[in-house]
Formats: C-alpha cells, sequence, structure tokens
C-alpha cells in the first residue's frame, strides 16, 4: 500500500493548562514572571497594581455566596469546587513597564508565539545589552494561573498607537486545534496612556484561591527573587512604592572569614569538563528567628534571578546539629547554570535544578558537604556560651526549683539543661526545651538515688565515703538504665518505620492496632510524655471524667456506626471518637488530645475541626473546675496520613490553617511517617545530649 505522506504534530490549545494554570499556582510567581519580562525589556521599572482590599472584599462575598449555594441544594462542592471560582471581572491586576513594547508584527511573532527560543533569536542579550532571564518562552502563560482572562496592551517605540490583545482561558481549551483560535485584536489610537513605549498587562475574572497573598507576602517573594538587581538598575514597584530590598539578619556565616554578607568562590570540574566557577555562603538567622520549611536550604541565582528555590539538598535528619537547618539560610550565585545551550540545567517552574546531570550532582555533592559542616561548626560557636545563658535564664532556674533537687543534682541538672538548649534552635525559648527540661528536671528527683540516700541519712553513723561511692555508683547505673531506654525505643521506632514503609499502617482495620500502640506508648507522639498516664489516681479520675463528657475513647456513643459511609470513605467526615484518647499530668500543667484517624483515609479540615472542638469543650469543662486541674494547659495532636498532592478543597483547607497557625499553635498535625521520624529525631538528641553529659567537661 503506498504511503499517504507524512503525519504532522498537532499541539491542542488546553497546552495553556498545563503551561499556565498548572505550572504558575500562586500569584507571586505569577507577578515574578511578569517582572522578569519587563526586565527583559529594558524598561527602567515595573509597577505592579493590586487593590489588595477590594480582593478580599470580592473572595469573602464569592466564598459566602458559594457556600450558600451548596446549603440551598443548587449545586454541589465536587461538581462546582471553590478553587474553580472567579472574582467579578471589575477586580482586575496590572502589571506596567516603560521598555521596549511591541506592535502588532512583535506581538503575533514574539509574544503569542509559545516556546519561542528568544535566547538563540537575540543571542541572549536584550536591545540595551541585558542578559535576558526569559528562557523558554512560556512565562507569558503564567497570566493563567491566577486570571482566566489577560489582555495585553503594547505601544512599540515610534508607533502612535497601542496594541490590545485579548486572551481568553475558556476560549483558548475550548477549541480542538491552536489554528482554530483567534485573538481579538484593537489599536489604541491614543496610545493608552503608555508613553513613549512600554507594556501593560491586566488579569481579571481572577480565581478565588491562589489571590489571596498578603502585600507583604508579595513584596517579599519578589524581593527575594531579585535579590541580585540594584536598584538603581531596574526599580519593582507595588501600587508605586518600592518593593524593599529583600534582607536578612544572621548570627553566623561559613565559611569563616570574610564579612558575613561576603560570598566565597568555587571552581568544580568533572571529568574533562570545562572548569566552572560558582560563589557560595552558608548563613544562619539568629535564636528566635527560624525560617519555614519553605525557607531552608540553598537558593540559587543565575543571571540576577531565582533560579532555585531553598533546599536542603541531601543533608540527613541524623548528622550532629541538624536542627540548625532551621536557621539555615544559603545562598549560591551560578551563571553557568543559565548559559548552556546544550543543557538546559534549570526546570521549567525555575522551582529547581536538573540536579542529575554530572555537572551539577558534583555541585549538590559540595554544597551538601559544606552545610553540614557549617551546622557543625556553628554548634559548636552555641556550645561554648550556652552553660553562662543557661545559668541566668530564669525560666530554667525555675523549672530546676520546682523539682526540689538537693544541690549536686541541681549542678546536672544545669549541665543537661545546657546541652539540651545547645541542641534546640531557639536555645531555653525552643518549644521542645521547654515542654522538656522540666520532666527531665522531675527525672532526676526520682529513683533509686533518693532512696539511697535517704537510707544513708537514716544510719545512726553515715560513712561519707560510703556516700559518695553509694551516689556515683547509683548515678551510672541510672543513667546507663536511661541510654538503654532510649536505645530501646530507637530501635523499636526503626522497626514501626519499617513496617510504615511496607504499607501495612494504610491497609483497612489497622487504626485499633495503631491506637492502641500510640496510648500505651505516648512517647512516639513525645519523648516528653514518657510521665504521662502515670497511676496517679487524681490524673486517671481527672482523664475519665474528661473522656466520658466529651464522649471519646473508652466512652463512645452507643449509636455510633464506625462502619457508616461518611466513615469509611476518603475525604468523608471520619469523626471516630473511639480514636481519640487523653494524656494528662498535672506536674506539667498539660492536658493533650490526641486524635488519631484511620491511616487508609487523608488528613483534611474536618478532622481539625474536630479536634478543636474536642479542645474548646475541654477547656470549657477545665475552667468550670477547681484547684489545679482549672489551670492546666490544652493541646492537640491530629494524627493520621498526608495527601501531599491532593487538590480537594478539605485537605488544602487544612494546609491553610496549618500555616496559618504557625508553630506556636496549641495544635499539631501529623502524617504517620512524620511523627516517627520526629520521635526519632527527639530520642537521638535525647541519647546525644546523654553522650555528651557523660563526657568529663573541659576546664574552662
Amino acid at each position: 500500500m503506498a504511503a499517504k505522506g507524512d503525519l504532522r504534530l498537532e499541539v491542542a490549545p488546553n497546552i495553556v493548562e498545563h503551561l499556565g494554570l498548572n505550572l504558575y499556582t500562586n500569584l507571586p510567581r505569577v507577578l515574578v514572571e511578569f517582572v522578569a519580562n519587563a526586565y527583559d525589556a529594558d524598561s527602567p521599572y515595573v509597577d505592579v497594581r493590586i487593590d489588595f482590599e477590594q480582593i478580599k472584599e470580592a473572595r469573602r462575598q464569592v466564598r459566602t455566596e458559594w457556600r450558600n449555594r451548596i446549603e440551598a441544594g443548587e449545586i454541589t462542592e465536587t461538581d462546582c469546587p471553590l478553587e474553580e471560582q472567579n472574582l467579578p471581572d471589575d477586580v482586575r491586576i496590572e502589571i506596567e513597564d516603560r521598555g521596549h513594547g511591541m506592535g502588532r508584527e512583535d506581538l503575533q511573532n514574539k509574544f503569542l508565539r509559545i516556546a519561542r527560543k528568544r535566547r538563540k533569536e537575540d543571542q541572549g542579550r536584550s536591545p540595551n545589552g541585558r542578559v535576558v532571564m526569559g528562557r523558554k518562552g512560556i512565562g507569558k502563560l503564567a497570566g493563567f494561573g491566577i486570571a482566566h482572562r489577560v489582555e495585553v496592551v503594547s505601544r512599540a517605540p515610534g508607533e502612535p498607537h497601542a496594541t490590545k490583545i485579548t486572551l481568553d482561558y475558556e476560549e483558548l481549551i475550548g477549541k480542538e486545534k491552536t489554528e482554530n483560535v483567534r485573538i481579538p485584536t484593537e489599536v489604541l489610537e491614543d496610545g493608552a496612556g503608555i508613553e513613549p513605549s512600554g507594556t501593560r498587562i491586566i488579569l481579571s475574572r481572577l480565581l478565588i484561591e491562589p489571590t489571596g497573598s498578603r502585600e507583604q507576602t508579595i513584596q517579599t517573594r519578589i524581593s527575594r527573587h531579585f535579590i541580585l538587581i540594584k536598584p538603581e538598575d531596574f526599580e519593582i514597584c507595588v501600587n508605586g512604592d518600592a518593593v524593599p530590598p529583600f534582607t536578612r539578619k544572621y548570627a553566623y556565616a561559613y565559611p569563616e572569614g570574610p564579612a558575613i554578607d561576603e560570598l566565597v568562590e568555587k571552581t568544580i570540574t568533572v571529568e574533562d569538563r570545562v572548569p566552572e566557577t560558582f560563589q557560595y555562603r552558608i548563613r544562619f538567622t539568629p535564636r528566635g528567628q527560624h525560617l519555614s520549611s519553605a525557607e531552608r536550604g540553598v537558593r540559587v541565582y543565575a543571571h540576577k534571578r531565582l533560579a532555585s528555590v531553598p533546599d536542603l539538598l541531601d543533608l540527613t535528619t541524623g548528622m550532629h546539629g541538624f536542627q540548625n537547618t532551621h536557621y539555615l539560610d544559603a545562598v549560591v550565585v551560578a551563571d553557568f547554570v543559565d548559559e548552556r545551550r546544550s543543557a538546559d540545567y534549570i526546570a521549567s517552574n525555575r522551582q529547581t535544578l536538573r540536579w542529575g546531570t554530572p555537572l551539577l550532582a558534583e555541585m549538590r555533592r559540595f554544597l551538601t558537604e559544606e552545610m553540614t559542616v557549617a551546622c557543625t561548626k556553628y554548634q559548636k560557636t552555641k556550645d561554648k556560651t550556652i552553660s553562662a545563658r543557661v545559668k541566668g535564664d530564669e525560666f530554667t532556674k525555675k523549672a530546676i526549683e520546682a523539682a526540689k533537687l538537693p544541690s549536686h543534682r541541681k549542678k546536672m541538672a544545669f549541665q543537661l539543661a545546657a546541652k539540651l538548649a545547645s541542641g534546640c534552635g531557639d536555645e531555653m525559648e525552643d518549644k521542645f526545651y521547654r515542654e522538656t527540661l522540666p520532666s527531665i528536671a522531675l527525672s532526676l528527683g526520682y529513683g533509686q538515688i533518693l532512696t539511697a540516700i535517704g537510707a544513708l541519712a537514716k544510719s545512726q553513723h553515715p560513712s561519707f565515703p560510703e556516700l559518695v561511692a553509694a551516689l556515683a555508683d547509683l548515678t551510672a547505673a541510672e543513667w546507663d538504665d536511661f541510654a538503654r531506654v532510649v536505645s530501646g525505643r530507637l530501635s523499636g521506632i526503626k522497626a514501626l518505620r519499617e513496617i510504615y514503609a511496607t504499607i501495612d499502617f494504610q491497609q483497612p482495620n489497622n487504626e485499633d492496632e495503631l491506637h492502641k500502640l500510640l496510648k500505651e506508648s505516648p512517647w512516639l507522639i513525645d519523648p516528653t510524655f514518657c510521665k504521662f498516664l502515670t497511676s496517679n489516681v487524681t490524673e486517671k479520675t481527672l482523664s475519665d471524667h474528661l473522656s466520658k463528657a466529651l464522649g471519646i475513647d473508652a466512652y463512645v456513643p452507643e449509636d455510633y456506626d464506625p462502619e457508616a459511609e461518611e466513615e469509611v470513605k476518603p475525604l468523608g467526615k471520619n469523626r471516630r471518637p473511639d480514636l481519640v484518647f487523653l494524656l494528662s499530668n498535672y506536674a506539667l500543667g498539660r492536658v493533650v488530645i490526641v486524635e488519631l484517624k484511620a491511616p487508609n483515609t487523608p488528613l483534611h479540615h474536618e478532622h481539625l475541626m474536630q479536634l478543636r472542638d474536642y479542645m474548646r469543650d475541654t477547656e470549657e469543662i477545665l475552667e468550670a473546675m477547681k484547684g489545679v486541674a482549672s489551670q492546666l494547659k490544652v493541646e492537640g495532636y491530629l494524627i493520621g496520613t498526608r495527601a501531599v498532592k491532593s487538590k480537594a478543597l478539605q485537605v488544602e483547607r487544612l494546609r491553610a490553617e496549618e500555616k496559618e497557625a504557625g508553630p506556636v499553635s496549641p495544635w499539631r498535625v501529623f502524617d504517620i511517617h512524620e511523627l516517627l521520624e520526629r520521635a526519632e529525631n527527639a530520642h537521638r538528641e535525647l541519647l546525644d545530649i546523654y553522650e555528651r553529659v557523660s563526657e568529663p567537661e573541659e576546664d574552662a
């Protein structure tokens, strides 16, 4: 049979969805792309105009109307998800520059030509000689990440008029072939107020979910992306006001020597390749100024623009001083990753580099080693001064005094406190320190040591050498027991993590066993829970009273059905009260509500609401009680399986609540894997503290 001719490649218009809506998922990232376009157009400035109050009110109204329609039965959350709702047409965002604008021909051949190889055509330089930031010709689609209508008004140098084109998202993806797409075009004879040349981008029909960023967040994100650009060369404004340069305070920098804001140079070579040089510096913010998880690690810049967001690369949680990564802010300037025409080192979304390539793999290895050394060095600088600060800390002194320890035990308690604080990012202000120290101090007063002291004291002729020998022996025995317990726990956690890795935890009907395990071994949730659920009758009575009032654990209502549809289906309400239990401790002033969710259903917002309901009800019950109970602090832990990649509204609401609450919230959310990893890290820290305390102190 004769061939019928060559086939042809077709690109459907919904490529706009993949390269716009799905690639640029929040307002700051979208704006960054348009700022980069203005820079590439040789503009002296760019101005982003946003009415934040108007957007806030519009989002509130749309959300309210959406909920009302769901309650009225007009729509369902599945068929009409909130994240797909648009703000009114009059709510707009504008980005304007005074660079080399575009006439009709440029709009057709450059702007509307997706994935144009601009660097090849323009030799990688703007008309005025700037090294252009645009690389793949897809950043122009960024607007569709937050808006369903993108208008471009541009005026080319020397033209008396401006040209306007309108790109409508629904119109674009509604076509079967790109050749069927027609872009409405207008000639604006008055120049549209653009003088003498430049471009104005107008984003409207904004999506509700990605437009919630606050002004400070937008300014910080934009400034961080273009940190190497001098304002006198290119000024970035929001509503007419210059965006302040991105700055941070640092307590320590590695390699040591240069000024804290200076970079050092490194050259790497792989096999027979040409050597490449980059600059870097690893720095740590002061205690109390920990970074969010998205801000920790190495930021890579190329040609004055962020090429890879912060990344801890291959650092391991078990390394010494890992807690210092909460403060680690490293910067790398590597122009070479954006200069190779034969190798594309930067991912399309500019969130990471293609670290698997030989050259970048070597850079990754080097940076990981440098961060490891930096964390260790920084830890040593903190260790040198921590003892004196601990002894002067009011919280530490009160916690140790409250344990009513004999004087020689107080000395050990302060040594322990120094080691513990040194291992905590915020030192004495760290939450882990403040929760753990009282428990450790109290434990020093328990056990055989005080019994032995008491027995010797009661003898008619106590022998001082005998007392010293007994204390030395018993102290060693007590600490050896401690080390064995912690080591045993670490082995147990390792086994549990291996079980979790085989997905056994996520099989149906395993939640009861997991509930029992956490309830009987609360140190898996937090190592400071080792003294919880003691034989103290008062505390047991309180827990039973609260459990009964809340209808949880052993006091589940008789009509509750764990097999009901809303309980077993993913993203159902899943409000199983038989998987909720209490931990309480009068000495530490805490009541902890632990809510476990069946591992085979994803954690979502409804689960958090249930936990917060329990916490609120518990607080009300305690307030009505007298004595110590009324002073107890109520905390909550939500434990289950995170749906990391889920776009379900309930899951995203939970993420938003967590982000808004921050690290000081009275409630916490953990994936089972996160919980086990956290327990392992905490116990390794305790074992490390034990080993350091066991070593003789160096003379001052």
